[in-house]
Formats: C-alpha cells, structure tokens, sequence
C-alpha cells in the first residue's frame, strides 16, 4: 500500500505541477496583455499630443495670415484716407480760381489758417503717426 500511494502522490504531484504551469502562464500572458495595453494608451495618447500641436500651429499660422490681410487692408484704406484728405487740403489752399480763399465756411483761427484745415492737419499727423508706428515695430 504504501507503494501505492507513494505512485499516487507522484502521479498528483506531476498533475499539480501541469495545473501550476498552466496557471502560471495563463497569468504571465494576462500581465503582459496589461502592459501591451498601457504602452498602446501611452502611445495613442503621445500622437493626439502631437496632433493636437501640430493643429495648434496651423491654426496660429491662420491666425497671423489673417492679421497680416487685415492689417494689409488697414493700410491701404487709411492710406487712400490719407491721400484724399491731401488731396482736399490742396483743393482748399487760396489760388487764382478762388480768388485767394478758402472753399468753405472754416473759422480763421489767430493764425492765419482755418479750423477745417488745422483739424485736416491734425488728422494728417495723427495718420503718419499711426502710420510709422505700424511699420517700425
């Protein structure tokens, strides 16, 4: 009897040992499908990083594309602006076809010139001002 069960226990022992291997493979292969998975998401969350600068960065390209147009536009409008207030203060100054006045109902100030034409003046200066402010910077 005593061979017997010693047969036996051997027997068990080499079923427990498939069972404990098996187990421990199955176990193994679980821990690494985890890892797997946290590398992918670690990964997948690295590209959407990436992604998401990369659009950052054409949207900021964009956005100084269209303050340069704006700004582009700005210029010329305050530039016609400014030529044709020039162009008005010209048409203004006292010539023959005027009989040496002004064309309009302007005050004279103690200076000699009118207020429509110190306020054009004004204007104008504040136009260059703004002018060379833009481009210097």
């Amino acid at each position: 009897m005593a061979v017997e069960q010693h047969f036996k226990r051997l027997s068990q022992e080499n079923e427990r040992k498939k069972r404990e291997f098996e187990k421990n493979r199955i176990r193994r292969a679980k821990e690494v499908g985890r890892e797997v998975k946290k590398k992918w998401l670690v990964a997948v969350k690295a590209y959407r990083i990436l992604e998401e600068r990369e659009k950052e960065k054409e949207r900021a390209l964009k956005s100084r594309e269209q303050l340069s147009k704006i700004l582009d536009h700005s210029t010329k409008v305050l530039g016609a602006q400014l030529a044709n207030r020039r162009s008005r203060s010209r048409s203004r100054t006292p010539d023959a076809a005027n009989g040496g006045f002004s064309t309009g109902n302007e005050l004279t100030t103690d200076g000699g010139t009118t207020q429509g034409e110190e306020d054009e003046e004004q204007s104008s200066a504040d136009s260059d001002e703004f002018m060379s402010t833009m481009f210097n910077n």
